[in-house]
């Protein structure tokens, strides 16, 4: 199993889960993440079949990452933290109708709603570090 030795469903009570392989949940798994506590995705890609999102979504890698999720169908995607994600960024500059669950292709990393200035930082931090 892709996933591991696991069955069932994940969930994030507190802290943050660091997934780093792809495929790491079993399939069909049912993921919720709970207020305050966060999903690290650190680069792979990741499905799961629900998510109950009430917390964070990140990816601490410089490679980007996506989680899709089957019912209902949505895919999160969180661009590169270097120059790609700086791109990214700039192809939804000032957007103002960024919402869950992908934010606006990831480019509204603090997830307020617009790709605005405040979303430059974590990218402008990383470049040098991921290229």
């Amino acid at each position: 199993m892709a996933g591991g030795s696991y069955t069932g469903s994940t969930r994030i009570l507190a802290g943050t889960l660091k997934m780093g392989i792809d495929h790491a949940l079993p399939p069909g798994t049912a993921l919720t993440i709970d207020a305050g506590s966060t999903l690290d995705l650190s680069g792979p890609e990741l499905t799961a079949d629900t998510l109950d999102n009430r917390g964070s979504i990140i990816d601490s890698s410089c490679l980007g990452a996506i989680l899709t999720v089957t019912h209902p169908p949505q895919t999160v995607v969180l661009p590169r933290s270097s120059m790609a994600g700086l791109v990214a960024l700039a192809d939804q500059w000032l957007v103002l109708t960024c919402e869950a669950p992908d934010w606006c292709m990831g480019a509204d990393r603090d997830q307020d709603g617009s790709a605005d200035p405040d979303d430059f930082e974590h990218p402008a931090l990383n470049w040098l570090r991921c290229d």
